[in-house]
């Protein structure tokens, strides 16, 4: 076996504590108009202000930020059982942060189902919503055609 790039699973933890800090403290630069009042007048400008803007906790992301492959993750570290612990516990905090993040809007909540369904969760009501709603529709259509079913084919272009 080759050598591992993390040592023991309190230096993966670490490396995960970093990864957060990176992930929560991220900026973005953004251009904004600013206004100075002065004594000779007042002057417009443009600025450029860093604006925090964190981004969500991934596996993906950590295993990019720490340099590893996924298959190489997986086949050293998550298959190893000293090792159970902090991954179990980096996948839960993913899900715990994006989670966080659509309950107070920082992710768009029309993108929850696709980011949630990584942590087993569905859309089974949602489905059996647009079920009932799709039978709705259909029964009207029947019942239109059953109303129009008298018109002659002649007047059809006529309506």
């Amino acid at each position: 076996m080759s050598k591992r790039k993390i040592s023991s699973p309190t230096a993966l933890a670490r490396m995960w504590e970093e990864y957060k800090a990176y992930c929560d403290s991220y900026t973005i630069k953004q251009e904004v108009d600013s206004t100075y009042t002065t004594p000779e007048g007042t002057t417009t400008g443009k600025s450029v202000k860093e604006i925090l803007s964190p981004i969500s906790y991934t596996k993906v992301g950590f295993l990019a930020y720490i340099g590893l492959t996924r298959q190489s993750f997986h086949a050293t570290y998550e298959q190893d059982p000293a090792y159970t612990d902090i991954v179990a516990r980096i996948r839960l905090e993913c899900e715990v942060d994006v989670r966080a993040k659509f309950e107070t809007g920082q992710i768009n909540s029309r993108l929850a189902p696709l980011w949630m369904s990584k942590y087993g969760y569905g859309t089974k009501a949602d489905a059996a919503v647009e079920h009932k709603a799709d039978n709705n529709l259909l029964e009207m259509i029947q019942q239109s055609q059953a109303d129009l079913g008298d018109v002659p084919e002649d007047d059809e272009d006529e309506v």
